[in-house]
């Protein structure tokens, strides 16, 4: 039972892992209008420093186009670690954040032993985990 209930943990918190990596570029591409609509779509530039994401540009007014389908799109690269706008898409409302997205694959695995000491009849569990 033990060893049911640790597995059943174990994939929770993968799954919550997963769908937590989603690339915050890609994730804002689908507000602007013109990514959202384009056959590219954003990512986010780590070997740049710092990081921006592809084609995201803010204007000098606030709002967010997209560089590679607005010819009028100049202004800042947006950094990766900047949110979604929280209105409007093509609105100046930016949250910033100073948190990193983390992309992490930990393989998990679980064992039980039972073990008998010399002087107890019972058998103990004892549970490991391993990454």
């Amino acid at each position: 039972m033990r060893s049911f209930i640790l597995s059943l943990s174990a994939l929770v918190a993968i799954l919550s892992l997963v769908s937590a990596t989603e690339d915050p570029c890609a994730q804002m591409c689908s507000y602007v209008e013109g990514c959202a609509k384009s056959k590219f779509n954003s990512y986010c530039k780590t070997w740049q420093s710092p990081p921006v994401c592809f084609g995201l540009i803010k204007k000098s007014d606030g709002s967010i186009c997209f560089e590679p389908t607005d010819a009028d799109c100049v202004g800042e690269p947006i950094a990766c670690d900047e949110q979604q706008p929280t209105g409007v898409p093509g609105t100046s409302t930016m949250e910033s954040s100073t948190e990193v997205p983390v992309t992490t694959t930990a393989g998990v695995e679980s064992s039980v032993v039972l073990t008998s000491p010399a002087d107890e009849t019972s058998p103990i569990a004892e549970t490991t985990l391993s990454e």
